[in-house]
């Protein structure tokens, strides 16, 4: 074994294998997904070297492994030993924290939700924003996450916990860099058979009853798709809706901000792609100074991805623009920064000689171009509203008796509106904000990047740019005549026309209330608590014994991942019934071994190594997940490392997917295993006219089935009728009208026996007259 211990101090390091004291001897404690700790003592005389706090400590052996690398965290702690002849003498006894102690000590940058991406990306990204002292050493091919969110007021050893656990991965820090590998990458083969493994330091027990009914909770979720119609009369400014719109956790938070007034573009928030040096910080901001000509070679992008879902707003302030300038900036693009990826953004272009902004949507060039005026100051906003709040579902892995299988992780199809916004500043007074675009996209993109610009040949500048999550509602005004026309809801400092409180009261400011006779629509979504119950019917069958039931249940909260809907909780049900019916699922134990120093025989194990362990003669055979590892360093000639290894499979002890058995007071517990669902009807319609609203699904009814109308939620089913309006079996039909404050909720259903129902109701709510 050695160890050395360099002060830092210009001299390099320094051999103390022969000092070890005795008493104290060599520790090393790895944890999975945690720092590794190394404890000893050094004998030390007052001519010796000081010992000092933040020393740096390699232990390895002369075969080239490395046991341990890290930091002494605190000042070392002196034991007085008595006087010789080299004076007095003392044995320091030290406690060093591996590697990523240097990521630890650092302040994390803000950072917004990211969805949809790898966990090697992320694992990246932490580092970068701890400020890049260690490097990623392999992850690539790492299994994706539905959503991370960064947390600033933890370390950056608890985020990076986090992304590796959820992943069913494990991470470690040693030698200057950060590997992350899936569960089970090194196996070590023990066998009875080969005399690997020793049989009398094994003890291995099943701690766990196992589960096949489970019911888990999540976040509140957005429910029924409400469309509620007002009818303006010149005056009223006051709207109360219905029911309380869903606000996500993330409702007023700003995820991005960035006003660009450090020495250079922070590579922790942003990609920067710019071989020719046409993108730069100074005294007015982000600086545009020219580009290849070439379309995507030159561009500053998001380090994070944005989830396209429920509503954001985008905007990018203090923007001055040159003669001759051609790019995009503002733009949320999926692959590379062009036109061609862009979902929607403001394209700068020259159009008869004169710099224009022409915005962008769906890859195309959409609306008329605004002429700008070189040395004018322009506010770019744009607003972007989805029904679907989670665009990417949760990703959840979990090792059962058929191997390792992910559940989620899919992307949900959706709409998107947007609009698209252009305001001028002319000596300092900011005018009125011109709409470039007003309309919507069918089909949405679930993630993109947020590419600040995208320099063909721009110059200029960019003084700072805001990205909002907002309540996600999305106004829209009609006057008599015709012709719908969005509102910006907001506030006056963001040209908002309303806005809305999360008690659900829209308020038009002043210049912006509805015309007598005008059609008001507001589209928002009611909430409820995430929830969901599935069972295993044959484990249920092959635990019953007699009258005994064989039902098993479980009632939690998911805590890892979060889930954010009924889906999620599904999904992660799932996942945690694949491997809690498993009767092999809840083993743990220990493990202990010696090994020679130097042995090359025997791999140096870690946590989140699986040990496959065959024991003939005791009939026990299986893989067991390693979760915690002491290395003990024995003072013998030849040295010896003993191995205490403890162990535990997904069930016995969590590692991707985490339960609390708190239950939220507002569940609302299922009385019997979910069936399955059929689709939403997100893009349902309907238009009054006098005594009648005329609905359009959105879809075509399935076989046998159709669509049925109620007037309250969550009674849909046959057999349950005062409540009921109509069942319809085209995709088209009437609803009648009898009150000027109606509220109707529909469902899809198929024709099985009983049927099978959307999970969520579309609502249509009236305020009008009749």
């Amino acid at each position: 074994m050695k160890i050395t211990i360099d002060l830092l101090d210009g001299t390099g390091p320094r051999d103390y294998s022969s000092t070890i004291d005795a008493k104290h001897p060599l520790k090393i404690v790895r944890k999975l997904n945690e720092p590794s700790t190394c404890t000893f003592g050094v004998l030390s005389t007052g001519t010796s070297p000081t010992l000092l706090r933040n020393s740096r400590i390699v232990v390895g052996n002369d075969s080239g492994v490395l046991y341990f690398t890290g930091y002494v965290a605190t000042e070392p702690v002196l034991e007085y030993l008595g006087a010789g002849v080299e004076g007095t003498t003392f044995s320091a006894v030290i406690f060093a924290i591996s590697d990523e102690l240097l990521l630890d000590r650092q302040e994390l940058s803000r950072s917004s939700n990211t969805s949809g991406q790898p966990a090697s990306t992320l694992m990246s990204t932490l580092i970068s924003r701890a400020g890049g002292l260690l490097q990623l050493a392999g992850g690539t091919g790492s299994p994706l996450l539905g959503r991370f969110s960064p947390q600033e007021t933890e370390s950056w050893s608890k985020n990076a916990q986090v992304v590796a656990s959820t992943a069913r991965s494990s991470y470690r820090a040693l030698n200057g860099s950060v590997s992350l590998a899936p569960i089970g990458t090194t196996v070590h083969q023990l066998s009875e058979a080969d005399g690997t493994l020793q049989v009398q330091t094994l003890t291995a027990a099943k701690t766990k009853m196992l589960v096949n009914d489970a019911t888990l909770c999540g976040e509140e979720e957005p429910s029924a798709y409400v469309t509620e119609l007002f009818q303006g009369d010149g005056t009223t400014a006051v709207f109360n809706l219905t029911a309380k719109p869903f606000t996500s956790t993330g409702s007023g938070k700003t995820w991005y901000q960035d006003d660009f007034n450090s020495p250079s573009i922070d590579t922790r928030m942003w990609q920067v792609v710019d071989p020719g040096s046409h993108l730069a910080v100074t005294a007015a901001g982000l600086t545009f100074n020219g580009g290849s000509g070439i379309e995507g070679q030159t561009y500053l992008s998001s380090v994070n991805t944005l989830e396209i879902g429920g509503s954001l707003l985008l905007e990018a302030s203090g923007v001055s623009l040159g003669a001759g300038s051609d790019g995009l900036l503002l733009s949320l693009c999926r692959g590379a920064s062009t036109e061609a990826n862009c979902f929607a953004g403001f394209r700068v272009k020259q159009v008869s000689g004169s710099t224009c902004l022409v915005p962008v949507v769906g890859g195309t060039e959409a609306g008329a171009a605004l002429p700008i005026s070189t040395g004018n100051l322009y506010t770019l906003r744009l607003r972007v509203y989805s029904v679907e709040a989670q665009r990417v579902l949760e990703s959840f892995y979990s090792l059962g008796d058929a191997g390792l299988e992910q559940f989620g992780g899919n992307l949900i199809p959706a709409a998107a509106s947007v609009l698209m916004e252009v305001q001028e500043t002319v000596n300092g007074i900011p005018g009125v904000a011109t709409i470039l675009y007003d309309g919507s996209i069918s089909q949405a993109p679930a993630v993109c990047s947020l590419v600040l610009a995208s320099s063909t040949s721009l110059t200029g500048s960019l003084r700072s740019m805001r990205v909002w999550e907002r309540i996600p509602v999305w106004v829209q005004v009609e006057p008599q005549g015709g012709g719908w026309a969005s509102k910006r809801v907001g506030t006056k400092s963001t040209d908002g026309d309303c806005k809305l409180d999360s008690a659900g009261t829209l308020r038009f400011f002043a210049g912006s209330v509805p015309p007598a006779g005008s059609s008001i629509s507001v589209c928002y979504r009611t909430r409820r608590r995430a929830i969901a119950r599935l069972s295993q019917p044959a484990s249920v069958t092959a635990e019953s014994r007699g009258a005994i039931p064989g039902t098993s249940r479980l009632t939690g909260t998911l805590t890892r991942p979060k889930a954010r809907s009924s889906a999620d909780c599904e999904n992660g049900a799932l996942a945690l019934l694949n491997t809690s019916c498993s009767r092999s699922a809840a083993l743990e134990g220990k493990y202990t071994m010696a090994v020679l120093d130097g042995d090359t025989t025997q791999a140096d194990v870690w946590p989140g190594d699986l040990l496959a362990i065959n024991f003939a003669s005791g009939a026990f055979q299986s893989d067991v997940v390693v979760r915690e590892v002491k290395l003990d360093l024995t003072p013998s000639a030849p040295e010896l490392l003993q191995y205490t290894i403890d162990v535990a499979n997904d069930w016995a002890r969590e590692l991707s997917l985490a339960v609390s058995s708190a239950v939220p007071a507002d569940a609302w517990i299922p009385q019997s295993p979910d069936i399955p669902v059929l689709s939403n009807l997100p893009n349902l319609s309907a238009q009054v006219s006098g005594g009648t609203i005329a609905v359009d699904a959105g879809m075509a009814p399935p076989t046998g089935g159709g669509f049925e109308v109620r007037r309250r939620d969550w009674a849909f089913g046959p057999g349950t009728d005062s409540d009921l309006v109509l069942r319809s079996p085209v995709q088209h039909f009437n609803i009648p009208r009898w009150a000027a404050a109606e509220q109707y909720y529909i469902r899809m259903y198929d024709g099985s026996t009983p049927p099978v129902y959307s999970r969520f109701s579309s609502a249509v709510f009236l305020n009008l007259p009749m």
